[in-house]
């Protein structure tokens, strides 16, 4: 139960930290938005972000269950009289792996240096006949390394489960066009983006600018001061430019939408 605690508590203390980072990767431009493939894809199906809120609470729920069942389940594999010489069995073998391990790193540290400059052999007799040695070696204990793989990637799926913000699957892999196996990341970035459109400080300019306008007339944005401000953007912020859409790529989103 204290496992599965320590875990909720992480699993909520990340969760805000998150939505800053990318609000703030998305700003900046770390993560790109308008130029990103992805961004039409982006702005389509808003209402599927209301998936958010459940995902959040029944992500954690089942995260903490998993969590509490395997650490219960070992616990008592520990604790009970009839399990506990098996177990302790099965720790004296992984202790013996490991340190078998530990003299084959040491050894290939060693044979390392004794037979290779960069990628040429100092020693090629030797060195082929170490590949051998190493190859047959790790013919058998490969499956130990092959058998910890699957234990990390179940371990990294228990721990993940309950983050709705992160992608569970590296980019590129269970996607088929712009269709995700994982979908609650996307939806993620898509809340954000659906948030930071109304709330972005570009947007709270403008709105200052349009107030101090409405209360100050003729007086406030005349027509030299907008052409001092458009040589000003021009010339010293040409980045701004670089990353509005055009108005022939907003005419080619129109006509991929209608097609």
């Amino acid at each position: 139960m204290l496992v599965a605690g320590v875990a909720a508590i992480w699993n909520s203390l990340v969760s805000i930290p998150s939505q800053v980072l990318v609000t703030l990767r998305f700003r900046t431009g770390s993560v790109e938005t308008l130029r990103d493939p992805r961004f039409k894809v982006y702005r389509k199906g808003i209402l599927q972000t209301t998936y958010l809120i459940g995902a959040a609470i029944w992500s954690s729920f089942f995260m903490i269950l998993l969590i509490f069942v395997i650490v219960s389940v070992a616990v008592f594999l520990f604790s009970y009289h009839i399990t506990r010489p098996v177990v302790l069995n099965f720790i004296a073998v992984f202790i013996g792996i490991g340190v078998t391990i530990i003299i084959k790193i040491l050894l290939a540290m060693i044979l390392d240096k004794f037979n290779y400059q960069g990628f040429y052999r100092k020693h090629p007799m030797f060195a082929n006949f170490s590949n051998v040695c190493f190859e047959c070696w790790h013919l058998v204990i490969t499956s130990g390394f092959v058998l910890s793989r699957v234990i990390k990637l179940l371990a990294i799926v228990l721990l993940y489960a309950g983050r709705y913000d992160q992608q569970l699957l590296a980019n590129g892999v269970g996607e088929i066009g712009m269709k995700s196996l994982d979908t609650f990341p996307h939806l993620f970035k898509v809340d954000l983006l659906s948030i930071d459109a109304h709330r972005h400080p570009y947007i709270e300019r403008l709105g200052m600018m349009y107030m101090m306008k409405l209360r100050h007339g003729r007086n406030f944005g005349n027509r030299a001061g907008s052409t001092w401000r458009l040589l000003f953007v021009t010339a010293l912020m040409p980045w701004l430019r670089k990353y509005r859409i055009s108005e022939e790529e907003e005419k080619e989103d129109d006509l991929s939408d209608k097609r």
